[in-house]
């Protein structure tokens, strides 16, 4: 008897199709992609085709759950004709190359986007609009990030403890990178580098490792000053939202 796919099974789905893509895609140093089509244009036409079967299952998914994707209009965006030959010295080929990456970002977001949320959020969640009923809370002033002072993330005049019981988690690990460069977009492999893990460090962590930090930061703020969006990250990258950066 075949099991009926849950939403959120649906969706993990086309993360990770999304996610192999850009390991397939970020495989190649930009420097040899243009050799590497030339000597193997059939490896290109497949990842373009898995690119836009991919594409359509995306937006399929996001017109489901209401997401509007009219506003991401890379989306739509119509691969260039592009022969085996390097004729236009592959100018038609290096702008189907950036496409391709440029829309497997796309999609990351747009997922990323669908918010769905588990039991315990969906639970609190709940008890949050009870309380609303009760007693309407007064909207937060604008605050900023101020430092990360050894464990404490500090926020304003609030102080979100990152530390837990003598470990430091991934979440504070990421905080001190951030850190470093506040108004930088920092790439998962930038803040891999950051963390002076190897190759193999990398192959054997959890594909969201970088996501699931970020997420843990995020909650962490919300609870202590009720700022849901103190980080914009994806699968893909992370950094400090500049709404929060003083200018």
């Amino acid at each position: 008897m075949k099991m009926n796919m849950t939403t959120q099974d649906e969706r993990e789905q086309l993360i990770t199709r999304v996610i192999n893509l850009a390991r397939v895609c970020n495989s190649i140093p930009t420097t040899e992609k243009l050799t590497h089509f030339a000597e193997n244009a059939d490896f290109w036409i497949r990842l373009k085709d898995d690119v836009i079967l991919l594409r359509e299952d995306v937006k399929n998914f996001a017109n489901k759950h209401g997401i509007d994707i009219s506003i991401w209009r890379e989306l739509f965006m119509v691969f260039p004709l592009w022969s085996r030959g390097m004729g236009d010295g592959g100018k038609h080929t290096i702008m189907m190359m950036n496409q391709i990456n440029d829309q497997i970002q796309l999609m990351d977001k747009i997922l990323v986007a669908i918010h769905l949320p588990d039991e315990a959020e969906a639970t609190q969640r709940k008890n949050e609009k009870r309380n609303t009923d009760v007693e309407s809370p007064q909207k937060p002033k604008q605050v900023f990030f101020e430092s990360l002072d050894e464990s404490m993330l500090i926020i304003g005049s609030h102080k979100i403890q990152l530390k837990n019981q003598g470990k430091e988690p991934d979440a504070l690990r990421l905080m001190k990178t951030l850190e470093k460069d506040p108004a930088f977009e920092w790439g998962k492999s930038d803040v891999f580098d950051d963390w002076g893990m190897n190759q193999d460090d990398i192959d054997a962590a959890p594909e969201k490792k970088i996501y699931y930090a970020a997420r843990h930061v995020c909650n962490a703020v919300a609870k202590e000053c009720g700022i849901k969006d103190f980080l914009e990250y994806t699968l893909l990258t992370v950094q400090i939202s500049p709404k929060y950066l003083k200018k």
